[in-house]
């Protein structure tokens, strides 16, 4: 289980690892570029969408929750949104 205070990118590559997943093979998985990935598990990007933040947790086969970190809530137009 990742510490409260790790960040997003960092959970990712955790999870990647964990499941023996590179990087090349994730991203392909997830619809995103090898780039894309490095740079957010290097942390020099954000994962600034709620839906690509589902389809990694699908691939990785973790709740999402495990990747941001903290509780999902519902957004005032009723999809997800990190609370």
């Amino acid at each position: 289980m990742p510490s409260a205070d790790m960040p997003i990118g960092e959970r990712i590559r955790l999870y990647r690892r964990r499941r023996g997943y590179s990087q090349p093979v994730l991203a392909q998985m997830a619809s995103r570029s090898e780039s894309w990935l490095s740079q957010v598990e290097r942390g020099v990007r954000s994962v600034d969408r709620m839906s690509t933040i589902i389809e990694l947790s699908r691939v990785l086969k973790v709740d999402p929750v495990e990747l941001t970190g903290k509780p999902l809530s519902l957004a005032p137009n009723g999809g997800v949104d990190g609370a």
